[in-house]
């Protein structure tokens, strides 16, 4: 069993929950509460609310080394507890890229400084980690703010969770409408990265159904990311992890005042042969759409299929 520590709850969970995979938990401290200090901004909040969680996290590794017999008292306490499996869990990007970092930099709020300097520290010690989860993810959301508890419920009832992205495991909520964006001047078609996407092709219908579902997807085993606005490629980072899903095609739509047309930007390229697996388009794609294969697809068979 390992320490899952997630601001404002703390349990104890299986090694295969934290290693990705689907796992049970049990939640043995949970409260909902004010920080003591006051924060400036939200990115300050989150972070002394990971600090607190990482506190706690130590605790719980103490109190887990009793129950198994390991004494805690002495000058060798420290690597009792680091003996003792921890993962902390947070769904705040900034505050995760800040602590993961290596670079000297603390941010523009220097009574924070020796914050991130502390958590930085408890990343060195052995069986410590720092992991990121989408929001949506985050089933504890509900001790913090003024939510939904249905899917706090069905979490805790089942005790089995996925720390990373699971759509088994996501609340669902309502998809905003994205603002609508001036149409930029009219480009030549051959201007346009990538090779038009006839209405023949295979993949056309698929394409003008997935851009109106912005976000991410999983269809028989392959992953769609649909972004509107973008100007670079995507990876199924944060959410997957490249190898797992190693090939990758691209189609964006790009629309002007004379109309609006798709371009297959990639087939199934592998992330290995990319000099920059986020380079520019070299132009903004009012549609971009992403999908990450497992493996390669048979010839002339359409990547992504839609049921339903």
């Amino acid at each position: 069993m390992v320490a899952l520590a997630m601001n404002p709850g703390n349990c104890l969970a299986s090694e295969a929950l934290m290693d990705g995979k689907t796992g049970s938990f049990s939640v043995i401290d949970s409260r909902s509460h004010c920080i003591g200090r006051v924060c400036r901004s939200t990115y300050g909040a989150e972070l002394l609310g990971a600090e607190e969680s990482f506190d706690i996290g130590q605790f719980i590794r103490g109190v887990v080394a009793e129950f198994q017999g390991i004494p805690v008292l002495g000058r060798h306490v420290d690597h009792v507890l680091d003996s003792i499996s921890m993962r902390v869990v947070t769904d705040a990007k900034d505050v995760y890229d800040r602590c993961s970092s290596d670079t000297s930099s603390y941010g523009s709020q220097k009574s924070l400084a020796f914050t991130i300097a502390w958590l930085r520290a408890m990343l060195q010690r052995p069986n410590t980690k720092f992991r990121w989860t989408l929001t949506m993810n985050m089933f504890i959301d509900c001790g913090t703010k003024e939510m939904d508890v249905s899917h706090f419920q069905q979490i805790v009832k089942t005790g089995r969770w996925c720390a990373k992205y699971e759509a088994a495991f996501v609340k669902q909520g309502k998809t905003k409408a994205a603002k609508p964006k001036p149409k930029r001047n009219a480009t030549s078609s051959t201007d346009l990265p990538g090779v038009a996407l006839s209405e023949g092709d295979p993949m056309f219908q698929h394409v003008l159904q997935l851009g109106d579902v912005t976000g991410w997807h999983q269809k028989d085993g392959v992953v769609i990311q649909v972004a509107r606005n973008a100007w670079s490629y995507r990876t199924p980072r944060p959410r997957f992890l490249p190898s797992d899903y190693p090939l990758k095609s691209s189609f964006a739509r790009f629309d002007a005042q004379t109309g609006s047309v798709w371009r297959r930007l990639e087939t199934e390229d592998g992330f290995e042969k990319l000099t920059n697996s986020q380079g520019l388009i070299g132009d903004t794609a009012a549609v971009l759409i992403s999908c990450f294969h497992a493996k390669s697809k048979k010839e002339n068979e359409p990547a992504v299929k839609l049921t339903g």
